[in-house]
């Protein structure tokens, strides 16, 4: 059954639903309805009149046809329409699970509805506790609180990739911006080796000078003695 939804999930097609046993009788329990309703409190399905009966069963047997034409939105309605209508047949309950159980596919989307999904699921619950159906309801809540945990899980990660990928981003300009600065200083440093080689040329030139001025002051005062 988890397989069959989680399938619908996350594809177009429909798995349809599974065969669900007659309800059984449960204690009083009011909840609302999927559509917003506030439905009366419900002792389970129990023996309505014969004509209440036959209208149940007519109005489940149109939902299921249009489940089967793919009318789907339309079936989500109708079905609907007999869980409201007629709470105290057997194909109240059934009816209702089946709500949720398209919600859950969600056949006309890309993407499932499972907010509504679980409200109808969990509004199942609480109006027929005991019926049968109740374990595939809450297995199906289950499955859809798993989905969304593995999602929210994911996009952490997601986020966590992103942060990552921008840390890394400024990391990289930060090195390019080290080495540009490391290139313009070893320039600097190339100049100021060239200047320094230049000043030791001229310097070595300033001493030549000088000596051959202190020779030539020499020659002149040795010509001037008598």
């Amino acid at each position: 059954m988890l397989a069959l939804a989680l399938a619908g999930c996350a594809t177009p097609s429909v798995v349809p639903p599974p065969p669900l046993p007659p309800p059984t009788p449960s204690a009083p329990n009011a909840a609302p309805s999927a559509a917003g309703a506030v439905v009366p409190p419900s002792p389970g399905p129990t023996k309505p009149a014969a004509e209440e009966r036959h209208k149940a069963r007519e109005a489940f047997g149109q939902a299921e046809e249009l489940f089967k034409e793919g009318r789907f939105q339309e079936a989500i309605e109708t079905y609907q329409r007999v869980a409201d209508l007629y709470p105290q047949t057997m194909e109240g309950p059934k009816a209702l699970f089946r709500v949720g159980y398209l919600y859950l596919q969600n056949p006309a989307g890309p993407t499932s509805d499972r907010g509504k999904a679980r409200e109808v699921l969990h509004s199942l619950i609480e109006r027929y506790p005991t019926i049968p159906q109740r374990p595939w309801a809450e297995a199906l809540i289950r499955l859809i609180d798993q989905l969304e945990k593995g999602e929210k899980k994911a996009l952490e990660v997601h986020q966590t990739q992103e942060a990552l990928v921008q840390e890394l981003a400024r990391a990289k300009a930060e090195q390019e911006r080290l080495l540009q600065e490391r290139e313009a200083l070893k320039r600097e440093m190339e100049g100021l080796q060239q200047r320094i080689e230049k000043i030791k040329g001229e310097n070595a030139d300033l001493r030549a000078e000088l000596k051959r001025l202190k020779e030539l002051d020499i020659l002149l005062e040795k010509q001037n003695q008598p």
